[in-house]
């Protein structure tokens, strides 16, 4: 896009996205005595689709969610927790506020599954590559995200995580379902 917009420039660099290996097994699934969690790490901008996950939660009733990420001063924060209390799963959601990077790898663990739900906005489709993703695949976790151009060079549908369509609160929730469904698929997902 640079290029397109500006023109050649001898001195730009790519540098691509990318986490620290954490050297985490993949473990199974917690025991049944504890409820599936569904995890989110990042901004809760609008455009990240933080508000799906909270949307698929409430479809969910028998799920928990980890919303890892805003800041108790942004409205962000504020409205993805009114969403929460609107749709009635607020209390099966814990809200953890911005952690220390470290800490953040070590939370994600707590989930069953994590979720990559950008919708299909502008700059969804094109300008972004969350190092979130990078960080879900270090914790080893199955992964479930929007099929979006931006995730198409790194995600593979039934390979290494499971692809939805975007915008989609119900499409979103399927895609967990399938995980949840199966734990052969989840440890695939995971491993890969």
């Amino acid at each position: 896009e640079l290029d397109r917009r500006f023109g050649n420039r001898a001195h730009v660099a790519v540098v691509p996205d990318g986490t620290r290996n954490f050297g985490v097994p993949f473990s199974a699934l917690r025991p049944p005595s504890s409820a599936f969690t569904i995890g989110y790490a990042g901004h809760l901008y609008p455009w990240k689709g933080v508000d799906l996950v909270v949307e698929a939660i409430a479809g969910l009733p028998d799920t928990r969610g980890l919303i890892i990420g805003g800041h108790d001063k942004e409205a962000d924060l504020a409205r993805v927790r009114a969403l929460a209390e609107a749709r009635f799963c607020s209390l099966r959601i814990l809200f953890t506020g911005m952690l220390p990077p470290p800490d953040v790898a070590a939370k994600l663990r707590d989930a069953d599954v994590l979720v990559l739900p950008n919708p299909s906005s502008a700059l969804s489709q094109a300008f972004t590559s969350p190092l979130k993703l990078f960080e879900y695949m270090a914790a080893r976790r199955p992964i479930v995200a929007s099929r979006i151009p931006a995730f198409a060079g790194v995600l593979r549908h039934g390979e290494n995580a499971w692809l939805v369509a975007p915008d989609s609160p119900e499409a979103l929730a399927e895609g967990i379902e399938s995980v949840l469904a199966s734990p052969a698929l989840a440890q695939r997902l995971a491993e890969q």
